[in-house]
């Protein structure tokens, strides 16, 4: 047995070499030239002679299987995204007269509709559907619900669904463009594309319902998606105005979809565009068009969303953008959500599960970006910058924001942010790949050092999780209140209330949290979370150095022979507990 395979070997390698070998004469008749001073100038010929020939028949059939492979692409894509929807679309739609209310219309057959953000969508959408700018009736920017408006008819139980759809297969038509931007594997690249999307959009049901479930991400990543692609080719095109505008146009809808990616991609795009534009001369004219043309395109599509604006708001700002500018940023919480939500968010829930944990595809796809940027040349590297600038700035835009926890990830599908995250991620894990096997061929001997120092960088970023370190216990304010003397003094800090109740329990009306006097807001200075053992208790922003006092409302219950404990979250080297053993699980 090991003969015959021994001579299976020793035969297919035979014949490769036979198949890559030139032929003893060429078709033009003429003898080689003989002599070894002549075989460069035979194999010129030879190549010569090859290029005359044409596309071999492997050639042409590879040739005709891409259109085929792009086509059952789209038509897989398409009918995994009908067959969940079919399963998860409400049965019912109220009517735009009893959507005048502040709440909900609720009822079994409303499903997700019976949801708070998608009810402002809808409302809004059927709003736009018959010329309402009536500000009762709208929320939201007014991007998302225009795209489901012309839709209220024609699919009533979901006006989003065409809309979403077209996103979806539009997100794989960029991660097929950028895989052959960035993948660097030939033919493959394609193909890798589309596995890329495969693996983190279309597989996972979780993420795929996240493109099914109204949401204005939804839009916003293939349009962030598609204005990277378009600046990568500014630098292969010969038209780098046209390739410009239409890039600045994307970048602009995703403004006007969500402001703060708006900022982070046209922050990446403008001086991408600039730079590509003319490697070889930056500074030149051609890469000032490329920028302008940016620009240009950006302001078409942002003066559109703006009229919209202005016909409901005027030039005032909505309550929505006025509600989210109270929320805000905050930047020293970076550290804290990079563990607790792209890791592992022990201890504040001990049953739950990080991004990574769901997505294992997030550590690979670090990898690869890593291992792009230290591969030695300079050869795409400024491509691989540009796209990890755009993908860091969009995760750290969304880990900072304060009102968007560990517990609304899973609960709230709040993961839904990720979006373009995950697709980036992905594209970058198809890259690592392509760069261990491409490693094992001599002339990238290269590939295999930079992607054994990018998985070090990996290990590096994901290895860590959070201890609970006790500081003292804190006095007790009644029955239903406690007392932290000199307040939540750093972004670590954590109160341990031995209890249960629910997370809104310090919203609850005239239960305020208090420091320094001043009345402070649940979800945008403080956050709790019950996952069922104690109540924990965190500050989102930095707090007056004061007493603080917390008085829960009715839904939370302290133990009565047990004292609340202030303490800090330390970082610790090394993944949490049975953190290999729930990478993959499905989300809780």
């Amino acid at each position: 047995m090991l003969l015959i395979v021994a001579f299976v070997l020793v035969g297919v390698r035979f014949l490769s070499l036979v198949a890559a070998s030139p032929p003893a004469l060429p078709r033009d008749g003429r003898p080689l030239a003989p002599g070894a001073a002549d075989l460069s100038a035979d194999l010129r010929r030879l190549r010569t002679l090859r290029h005359r020939r044409g596309p071999s028949a492997w050639e042409r059939a590879g040739r005709r299987a891409v259109p085929m492979f792009v086509a059952a692409a789209f038509a897989l894509a398409a009918w995994r995204f009908l067959a969940l929807h079919a399963g998860m679309t409400p049965r019912a739609v109220p009517e735009l007269a009893s959507l005048h209310g502040s709440d909900p219309v609720s009822g079994p057959d409303m499903r997700w509709w019976n949801w708070w953000d998608q009810w402002l969508y809808l409302r809004a959408a059927l709003a736009w559907g018959r010329g309402l700018t009536d500000p009762a009736l709208h929320w939201y920017l007014p991007g998302y619900p225009l795209l489901g408006a012309p839709f209220t008819r024609l699919t009533p139980l979901d006006p989003f669904l065409l809309p979403n759809l077209a996103c979806f297969l539009a997100a794989l038509a960029c991660c097929m463009g950028l895989g052959c931007r960035l993948l660097d594997a030939g033919r493959w690249s394609v193909p890798l594309g589309a596995a890329a999307f495969a693996i983190a959009a279309a597989l996972p049901t979780v993420v795929t319902q996240d493109w099914i479930t109204p949401w204005s991400t939804t839009p916003e990543t293939p349009c962030f998606l598609g204005a990277l692609w378009l600046m990568l080719g500014i630098g292969q095109s010969g038209r780098p105005v046209r390739h410009g505008i239409a890039a600045g146009v994307l970048a602009g809808l995703v403004g006007g979809f969500r402001p703060a990616d708006g900022l982070v991609i046209l922050a990446v795009v403008v001086p991408g565009s600039f730079w590509l534009a003319g490697p070889r001369r930056p500074w030149g004219a051609r890469g000032w068009r490329a920028a302008a043309s940016v620009a240009a395109g950006a302001s078409m599509s942002l003066g559109i969303m703006a009229a919209a604006y202005l016909a409901v708001w005027g030039p005032h700002p909505s309550p929505y953008v006025a509600s989210s500018g109270k929320i805000g940023f905050e930047f020293g919480l970076l550290r804290f959500r990079w563990v607790s939500m792209m890791i592992n968010p022990a201890p504040l829930l001990p049953d739950g599960i990080g991004l990574a944990q769901a997505f294992p595809w997030i550590v690979a796809g670090a990898a690869g970006l890593a291992a792009s940027l230290i591969r030695p040349g300079r050869a795409g590297r400024a491509a691989h910058g540009l796209v990890g600038a755009a993908l860091a700035g969009d995760l750290v835009l969304f880990l900072c924001y304060r009102d968007l926890h560990p517990v609304g990830l899973w609960r709230f599908q709040l993961h839904h942010y990720f979006k373009t995250v995950l697709l980036l991620f992905a594209l970058y894990a198809g890259r690592l790949v392509v760069m261990v096997v491409a490693g094992l061929h001599r002339s990238r001997r290269a590939d295999i050092p930079a992607a054994i120092a990018g998985v070090g960088f990996a290990v590096a970023l994901f290895n860590w999780h959070f201890v609970f370190v006790p500081v003292h216990p804190l006095p007790r304010r009644g029955i239903d209140g406690i007392v932290i003397p000199g307040g939540f003094r750093s972004l670590s800090a954590m109160v341990l209330v031995p209890g249960h109740g629910s997370t809104n329990s310090l919203v609850a009306p005239g239960r305020a949290v208090r420091a320094d006097g001043r009345p402070m807001r649940f979800g945008k200075d403080v956050v709790a979370y019950d996952p069922g053992d104690a109540l924990r208790v965190l500050p989102l922003r930095l707090m007056p150095p004061s007493d603080t006092v917390l008085l829960f409302g009715k839904g939370t219950a302290m133990a009565g022979d047990e004292q609340p404990m202030l303490g800090t979250l330390r970082l610790r080297w090394g993944l949490p507990p049975h953190w290999f053993q729930r990478a993959g699980a499905p989300p809780p």
